[in-house]
């Protein structure tokens, strides 16, 4: 039996983005990760543990230009918590990215990984 966790539009404030007015001023990030493995009964997945590795990678030091570097990191950091994993998908969206004129719910990068 397969077995989904997710963690739904977490909201954070930081300071990533392409240019460096973002990287000041910050911005406003939802993130969605969900995480899939067959159950054993020997494996779990906590949604905390995912929060805080969301929280970790978003409130890094280190700020970085692309939305997909964050999802890379967050699912290079989950898989490495969870090893047992077959599926990771990461979606990081910008709620207001700074295009001219922009009406939206904001820009979005998703990735998934499947083994």
């Amino acid at each position: 039996m397969e077995v989904s966790v997710s963690l739904y539009k977490a909201h954070f404030y930081a300071k990533h983005g392409y240019y460096a007015f973002e990287q000041q001023t910050g911005n406003e990030f939802e993130v969605t990760l969900k995480c899939s493995y067959q159950n054993s009964g020997a494996f779990f997945v906590n949604y905390e543990d995912l929060f805080n590795i969301a929280k970790e990678i978003m409130h890094a030091e280190m700020h970085l230009q692309l939305i997909e570097e964050l999802a890379e990191n967050m699912m290079a950091a989950i898989h490495e918590r969870f090893s047992f994993l077959t599926k990771i998908k990461v979606e990081i969206t910008k709620l207001t990215p700074p295009i001219p004129h922009f009406k939206g719910a904001g820009a979005s990068v998703t990735l998934k990984w499947k083994q």
